[in-house]
């Protein structure tokens, strides 16, 4: 990706009035929004009719800033069904996150990271499955 920022990026960040984190952008540039056989991670591309609704990172966060405490530069990239938590992007320090009601939890340290381990996990369910 270049410098520039793309029109999705720029979306994304002006919608959040967050600077996302280099690995999310390239996520959004290239990917837009991963669309799993057992798992979704939320972000942007031009085939989202509501970018308030899910799978968009827009409306995933808008939503989840009522009920969860999401600090202002975390987005929402993901729901964790097991966990019923989201997991937020930190976009200052690119930290993954999963949150619920009462606790906060570390679970990488960069969105490349966590999107690697998720991306492993569906491929382990769907040998067993």
């Amino acid at each position: 990706m270049s410098t520039k920022i793309s029109k999705r990026v720029g979306i994304v960040e002006d919608s959040l009035r967050v600077t996302l984190p280099k690995e999310y952008a390239k996520f959004i540039e290239e990917i837009g929004v991963y669309r799993g056989e057992y798992f979704d991670v939320y972000g942007y591309d031009e085939s989202i009719e509501d970018i308030e609704d899910y799978p968009c990172v827009i409306g995933a966060t808008k939503r989840n800033r009522k009920f969860y405490p999401l600090f202002p530069q975390e987005i929402m990239i993901h729901h964790d069904e097991f966990l019923n938590s989201i997991v937020a992007l930190d976009c200052e320090s690119g930290v993954v996150y999963n949150i619920d009601f009462e606790e906060r939890k570390e679970i990488a340290k960069s969105f490349e990271e966590w999107f690697e381990w998720l991306k492993d996990i569906e491929k382990k369910a769907g040998e067993e499955g």
